[in-house]
């Protein structure tokens, strides 16, 4: 389609024009995960007054996305490449954003019913769910031959039904200019601080934005560098501002909307009335009245599936293939992961309550896009000098990245109230730990000398541990946000299963005695901890690394909070439980990745290094009088951790 078109408009302009296609698949992506509910709520709270909020938001996503699409033409790899380069543990950025995306694919799955419920509005022909699992395997069947050619067209064609949508509706919409123009003019009003914040976060998208550098590293092929930069990147921008207008016009649409709710909450009686038909009647002016809107929203949300899966199966296929050798093509794996996305988005459909886990991924995912502005920051520092980014850009990046990093930690505010407040109590367990780590007890038992005794002193010490993160956790409505699982953990991946699951015991004995609707839950969470840690480090044959220890925190930290705190406290039904599991999922799960993170470090830093092992851990000191390697079958290996 693309291609046949330029054939037939002059060389100069085809060149131009060679990159747009990229920005429209993040135009729609984004336009789908945008923030509508915020942009309604805060047109319908505060009128326009926070529409330069808006703009701000998009200039900075602007320079963001700017240095990804330079990062991709001057070297001809994504950003995930890129990524992989940044200095600290091996890969953790690439494999956190990665694990972002397969938890997005459950709000994927509420994206896909939100469009069936539209659809079923217009075409009352069937259930929302039906219309959703149609949507989804429409999705697959567009992505399966894994072209991005194919991709491009059904967005081409899905971005012209949008933009006759939107110009329809925006010339039937009253657009009330003077008040538009008020709210560029940047002001706070009193009580919109949160909202402020929350509309920064979410226009024009977040991580999602890192989708776009695998999209243009499939324009650019092998057409990178100096000799093309200069080109390349002046058809780039023009995609970029098109596709970051469309953005803007679709947020002040929505907020539009929110407006027009404003003023009919500010007004009384026969005004208020007046202007719900003053609306009604514009909207009628629209072809298909309210069907038509609904279309248009159902287009975008279809869009939002389309382009988000693919660019997050392309992501995660490209780094698994990079970060770990399989004898899977870069295709295959892509097919593969579309699978796991298309199961993780049914049981999103079917549940139907997908709120509590999307706002909990959200709250991490914002903070990481705030991080991920000082890494491009640095990567930027590293391209040629005809690459790099201007001290404008610079600074738009830099300030964005403190602003973006400081929101997302003060709008979740689970972080704030349990998150810190349990950190710093980690902090006391972990120096501990540290004295546990020079007493002549822990090298017998982590050498395999340990005796039974040994064996006792260490459940002992850990169930104290463990004790003490119960008692200094904080009680909310019925649960405590606590650490506990941390001593359990650590037993486990020191001792094994035995020691790991009786340091549980005691726990879970003091947190019956504590009650709350959460006593149960947690309880059985905390033996499960200890066992499955010792597992864990089985099975990665004791080669422990950061990333490793924090994926095994958030996992047991999601048994915990989502299954079994609920399983045993009348399940998922109630809205205050999904509210529970909101506050207390993410605090808890960093607490928790926080200790382990500390602890390989100190082992490391007392020269210790995790050797494999079939039967319980064994270290190995480094740098010593003496290597000691003492193995239950009396074999053994010398393959150390990875230093990651």
């Amino acid at each position: 389609m693309l291609s046949g078109l330029r054939r037939r408009i002059p060389a100069g302009i085809a060149e131009t024009l060679f990159f747009i296609g990229p920005g429209l698949i993040l135009a729609i992506e984004a336009s789908g995960e945008s923030g509508i509910t915020e942009l309604l709520a805060a047109g319908l709270e505060y009128g326009f007054s926070l529409f330069w909020v808006i703009g701000a938001a998009l200039i900075f996503k602007f320079a963001f996305t700017n240095g990804i699409a330079r990062y991709t033409v001057a070297t001809g790899t994504s950003i995930f490449d890129g990524l992989r380069t940044i200095p600290g543990p091996k890969n953790w950025e690439v494999t956190f954003i990665s694990i972002i995306y397969f938890f997005e694919m459950v709000g994927f799955g509420g994206v896909a019913l939100f469009a069936g419920s539209m659809l079923a509005e217009v075409v009352p022909a069937a259930v929302p769910a039906a219309y959703a699992f149609a949507l989804l395997i429409f999705t697959l069947l567009v992505l399966w031959k894994d072209s991005y050619e194919r991709l491009e067209h059904v967005v081409i064609l899905l971005s012209v039904v949008m933009f006759a949508g939107l110009a329809v509706i925006i010339f039937a919409l009253p657009f009330p200019l003077a008040q538009i123009a008020q709210g560029c003019v940047p002001s706070v009003p009193d009580g919109a601080l949160i909202e402020t914040m929350a509309l920064l976060g979410v226009v024009g998208s977040g991580l999602n934005i890192l989708l776009y550098s695998v999209w243009l590293h499939e324009k650019v092929g092998d057409r990178h560098g100096e000799k093309y930069f200069s080109s390349h990147m002046k058809s780039v921008n023009i995609d970029l501002v098109l596709a970051f207008l469309l953005v803007g016009v679709v947020a002040l649409i929505f907020m539009t909307l929110g407006f027009w709710g404003f003023v009919a909450e500010h007004l009384t009686g026969a005004s208020a009335a007046a202007v719900t038909e003053s609306l009604h009647a514009s909207l009628d002016k629209v072809p298909g009245g309210l069907h038509t809107i609904l279309f248009v929203a159902v287009v975008i949300l279809a869009g939002a599936l389309i382009s988000g899966m693919d660019g997050r199966a392309r992501a995660v296929s490209s780094v698994v293939s990079r970060v770990s050798p399989t004898r899977f093509e870069e295709r295959t794996l892509y097919r593969m992961v579309l699978l796991i996305f298309a199961g993780i988005i049914t049981l999103g459909i079917l549940s139907g309550e997908t709120t509590s886990l999307i706002r909990t991924v959200a709250a991490v995912s914002s903070v990481m896009f705030g991080l991920l502005g000082f890494m491009l920051i640095y990567l930027d520092r590293r391209l040629p000098a005809y690459a790099r980014g201007s001290p404008l850009w610079l600074l738009t990046v830099g300030c964005g990245s403190v602003l973006f990093l400081a929101i997302a930690l003060m709008t979740e505010q689970s972080l704030v109230t349990f998150g810190l407040p349990l950190m710093e109590r980690v902090a006391v367990v972990v120096i501990l730990l540290y004295a546990f780590t020079k007493t002549g007890l822990f090298e017998r038992l982590v050498t395999g000398r340990g005796t039974l005794e040994d064996r006792g002193w260490m459940i002992l010490t850990f169930g104290v541990l463990s004790l003490y993160g119960i008692y200094r956790g904080i009680l909310y409505n019925g649960v405590i946000v606590d650490f506990a699982d941390l001593g359990p953990m650590v037993a486990g991946i020191l001792g094994g299963p035995v020691v790991g699951g009786c340091v549980g015991l005691i726990a879970a004995a003091f947190r019956l005695t504590e009650g709350g609707i959460g006593a149960i839950g947690s309880a059985v969470s905390a033996v499960f901890s200890g066992i499955i840690a010792a597992y864990a480090a089985r099975m990665f044959r004791n080669h422990l690394t950061y990333w490793r220890l924090i994926l095994l925190a958030i996992g047991i930290e999601f048994l915990h909070v989502f299954v079994l705190i609920p399983l045993f406290s009348g399940g998922w039904d109630s809205l205050a439980m999904w509210h529970i599991i909101r506050e207390t999922y993410l605090p808890m799960a960093a607490a928790n990745a926080l200790g382990l993170v500390l602890f390989l470090s100190i082992l490391r830093e007392r020269g210790y290094e995790m050797m494999e092992h079939t039967e319980y851990l064994s270290l190995k000191r480094r740098g010593g009088r003496r290597e000691e390697e003492v193995l239950s079958d009396g074999a053994g290996g010398d393959s150390p951790v990875d230093e990651t």
